[in-house]
């Protein structure tokens, strides 16, 4: 089981941030590490349908032309 499954959004939140911190702590000393909270948290109602609603914008016909 992972690790990461139980964790709150607020949790995953604080813990993508340490993480953020870290890159730049590393990246200072030219060192790259890269990790990922996983599984990512569930996509919410509201993020699908703007999701959905931009890329409808982004690919109408009178903007491609």
């Amino acid at each position: 089981m992972n690790a990461f499954a139980n964790l709150t959004e607020e949790d995953r939140v604080m813990c993508n941030q340490k993480k953020k911190d870290m890159r730049k702590l590393n990246h200072a000393n030219n060192e790259v590490h890269v990790d990922a909270i996983f599984p990512p948290p569930a996509l919410t109602e509201e993020l699908s349908e703007t999701i959905i609603r931009d890329w409808c914008k982004a690919t109408n016909p009178s903007v491609l032309e």
